[in-house]
């Protein structure tokens, strides 16, 4: 029973509000553990999380096709809005991320059945759902760039898709503890096989082992096992870009084209050095108590003649 209906912010499709369920779960239809309950959900969970790739790529496919076709028609000084330099870097890791989802749809299609077991991966499972997810939000945010004012109306897709796409951030859970996780399992790994060399672990990882050859620049250090919270989440959006390196490396490898390929590996590449340059940064920010106090910017306006 809906006992309240929410006013959606977005996804309108999707009816939204507070349930009371009062149900009884036929005998034949329970859910019965091989081992313990929680390896079932687990496994559960994971498969979900597998599945991401298979709704962001209509998604971003849709997002790319629009904004092809707005900034091949659209004429800003006599050329097309296509033609531009900063518009085709736009476009180019729009097809970027049309070309990385692609690979982990490839990847999920041939791990997630039902006849597999998923409660063991959890590392790649978080991967899968966190960046493609980041994905999307980047995707409409590049639309949105694009479209311009148009975007802005409440009926357009590109505007009305930043909203859409921001829950799947949180739901099913928050990107950030995702990433804390890809974090606190590589890890853990890394403890358990003595190895304390980032690259070293990783090239011999089966999630990264191709991907680890062509960064070894980046990721040959050793990795301090004692990291804070905002580093390990850190951390855990490069480990999440690393693995999906090896998967469109892996769909490369099974005939994909190759232009595309070269695109989305150099984008992911670009990515992961950004994303390191952060993580080295020593970012120590906190929130200050009582900051209002001596902080109203209209008390510090020089007098006239200073």
């Amino acid at each position: 029973m809906v006992e309240e209906f929410y006013e959606n912010l977005g996804l309108y499709q999707i009816p939204y509000g507070r349930n009371k369920l009062d149900v009884e779960i036929p005998k034949l239809q329970r859910l019965i553990p091989h081992t313990t309950g929680v390896k079932m959900m687990l496994d559960l969970l994971h498969r979900s999380r597998m599945q991401f790739p298979g709704m962001a790529m209509g998604f971003i496919q849709r997002l790319l096709d629009e904004s092809i076709t707005h900034t091949s028609n659209r004429l800003i000084g006599g050329r097309p809005l296509w033609t531009y330099d900063q518009v085709q870097q736009r476009l180019g890791r729009l097809q970027a991320m049309y070309t990385i989802c692609s690979a982990m749809c490839a990847n999920s299609s041939a791990k997630a059945g039902i006849e597999n077991d998923l409660s063991l991966i959890g590392l790649e499972a978080n991967s899968v759902k966190s960046v493609v997810t980041d994905l999307m939000q980047e995707a409409a945010q590049s639309a949105t760039q694009l479209v311009g004012a148009q975007a802005y109306k409440l009926n357009h897709i590109a505007g009305r898709s930043i909203t859409d796409s921001r829950p799947f951030q949180i739901f099913e859970g928050s990107n950030d503890i995702l990433y804390a996780q890809i974090s606190e399992g590589l890890v853990k790994l890394m403890k358990k096989t003595k190895e304390s060399n980032l690259y070293q672990f990783l090239k011999l990882f089966h999630l990264t082992s191709q991907s680890a050859l062509m960064m070894k620049e980046m990721l040959d250090f050793d990795l301090n096992m004692d990291l804070s919270q905002r580093k390990m989440v850190e951390l855990g959006q490069i480990l999440g870009r690393i693995v999906s390196f090896e998967m469109v490396i892996n769909m490369g490898e099974n005939g994909y084209r190759s232009d595309l390929i070269a695109n989305g590996l150099h984008f992911l590449k670009q990515e992961i050095a950004t994303l390191f340059q952060g993580f080295n940064f020593s970012n120590k920010v906190t929130v200050v108590e009582d900051y209002q106090e001596e902080s109203n910017w209209m008390n510090f306006i020089p007098s006239p003649g200073d």
